[in-house]
């Protein structure tokens, strides 16, 4: 189909575009193909770890990728997977926990985790209910809370490193890569 071509031209012009797999990944996942889906989003995702626009549209995909016709009410997969009852469940917070691993990964103090783990804890938790649990999960958006915190970290620790570079004469960048950002 032309869409399925589209993206394939525009992976295979720009291999690299994360965005161009996500949506790749989105699209094969409505069609049914849930296997090439999580290859083409690992593939998104593996481009560049640290960059966190791949783990913002994770967080889309999840909660707010798609619009309940004539309402403002946004739902991701995160709301349709969910609706299997327990398994879904599992499914969707094993891939929240996944975020929460990233965040720790790119260097995330205890606090800023342990805020991200209750956000994931209390949608597993209260999306195992039928039906309302679901609602509750459509509405509450546990991924793009946790993906707020962690860019409201990396931008407070951005600002602290540039303050900080001037003494050492190393960029933030560069510390957090070596394992001397500021916070911990």
């Amino acid at each position: 189909n032309a869409r399925m071509r589209a993206l394939g031209l525009e992976i295979t012009n720009n291999p690299s575009n994360p965005n161009a797999r996500m949506r790749l990944g989105c699209y094969l996942y409505l069609t049914g193909d849930y296997e090439g889906a999580a290859m083409e989003m690992k593939r998104a995702v593996a481009l560049d770890p640290d960059d966190y626009v791949c783990h913002t549209m994770l967080a889309r995909l999840l909660d707010v990728a798609f619009i309940v016709p004539g309402t403002k009410v946004r739902y991701g997969i995160d709301g349709l997977i969910g609706l299997i009852p327990v398994i879904g469940d599992i499914i969707t917070t094993a891939i929240s926990l996944w975020l929460v691993k990233e965040a720790r990964a790119l260097g995330a103090p205890w606090h800023v985790t342990a805020r991200m783990l209750g956000n994931v804890a209390v949608d597993g938790v209260v999306g195992l209910v039928p039906l309302a649990g679901d609602a509750f999960d459509v509405m509450f958006r546990a991924n793009m809370r946790n993906v707020r915190l962690l860019r409201r970290w990396l931008d407070r620790d951005d600002r602290r490193g540039r303050q900080a570079a001037s003494a050492d004469g190393s960029p933030s960048f560069a510390r957090r890569a070596s394992g001397k950002s500021s916070r911990s």
